[in-house]
């Protein structure tokens, strides 16, 4: 059982009528919506295109973008440290500790395949290989296989090209 008016136009557009309190407000600012942004396309659409010469002349040139310099000041006057105001650490000088001298005698030739392998302190190289060694008193000693002879290898220990050799019997 129906309580109400039925709706006698089966149109299923609905007018600011069938809304009594708010449709009326609805509808009135749809239209005014319809009529802005047609008045937006009219506007849009009038404009004329710039000439290709005119945008070419109108850019700014790109901005230099500045590069930081940092430079260690010599003295406090100079400037100081931001995290560290009172500390006088960056004004000392630095002294580089002596490269430590590797002793030749350090470095034993254990066994040889000519031409192919060397084993030297313990530690297996073929041509090209880096690695550490350990020396008699337990440092140690980077070493790079340069060559594979007969009887030698020729290694870099140190800065320093070396020629290690068998010992007298061994081979």
């Amino acid at each position: 059982m129906t309580t109400g008016p039925q709706d006698p136009n089966p149109d299923p557009v609905k007018t600011a009528h069938d809304f009594p309190r708010i449709g009326r407000h609805i509808v009135h600012w749809s239209r005014g919506l319809v009529v802005l942004s047609s008045c937006g396309l009219v506007v849009l659409c009038s404009a004329s295109p710039p000439k290709p010469g005119a945008s070419a002349k109108a850019a700014p040139p790109e901005p230099e973008i500045p590069h930081s310099v940092f430079t260690a000041p010599a003295n406090p006057k100079e400037g100081k440290d931001p995290f560290f105001p009172t500390s006088m650490r960056p004004f000392t000088t630095r002294t580089s500790a002596p490269k430590p001298t590797i002793d030749a005698s350090a470095l034993a030739l254990n066994g040889i395949i000519p031409r192919v392998s060397v084993m030297i302190n313990g530690k297996t190289f073929y041509k090209g290989d880096e690695a550490d060694v350990k020396d008699a008193t337990g440092g140690r000693i980077h070493v790079k296989c340069i060559e594979v002879r007969e009887d030698s290898a020729l290694i870099e220990a140190g800065g320093e090209r070396r020629e290690l050799h068998l010992r007298h019997g061994v081979f």
